[in-house]
């Protein structure tokens, strides 16, 4: 049977990122400051920081040690954890918004290593329909970005 298709992961496979020193602060004062446009007594940027290293840093752990559950949480429920161990109640409707304003853009830029450039343009070239996955927490939108920025 010929190839027809080949499907990529990208974080980490396809490609990297090269971590701007300021990408993470950025976001963390964007979410802050749609915090306090929402809700009262928002805690300052440091500790929402560490909550959202503190939440992260569990899903890591837990996606390294439980080997049968494969599947992945919803973005959301990563930073409504974060928002919880402060004890800040947001909406259901407001989630999705505070979601986005963290991981709805991805910030670092995007490596891709020659090689592998050059291999995606060849089977482009042999007409063999591409397409990729992911199990990135980065939102859709930042995913179609990082991929425009590539060329791909």
């Amino acid at each position: 049977m010929a190839i027809r298709a080949v499907v990529f992961d990208l974080g980490h496979t396809l490609w990297d990122f090269a971590p701007r020193a300021t990408s993470r602060r950025l976001r963390v004062l964007r979410l802050h400051e749609r915090l306090e446009d929402a809700i009262d007594d928002v805690p300052s940027p440091r500790t929402l920081d560490k909550a959202l290293g503190v939440a992260a840093q569990g899903w890591f752990e837990s996606w390294d040690t439980d080997l049968v559950n494969l599947e992945q949480p919803p973005t959301e429920q990563l930073l409504s954890e974060a928002l919880t161990s402060l004890n800040l109640a947001v909406s259901d409707d407001l989630l999705p918004d505070l979601t986005a304003t963290f991981f709805g853009e991805e910030l670092d830029v995007p490596v891709v290593e020659p090689d592998d450039l050059a291999a995606i343009a060849s089977l482009d070239q042999r007409g063999l329909t591409m397409g990729c996955i992911t199990n990135t927490i980065t939102l859709e939108a930042g995913i179609i970005d990082a991929l425009a920025r590539l060329g791909l």
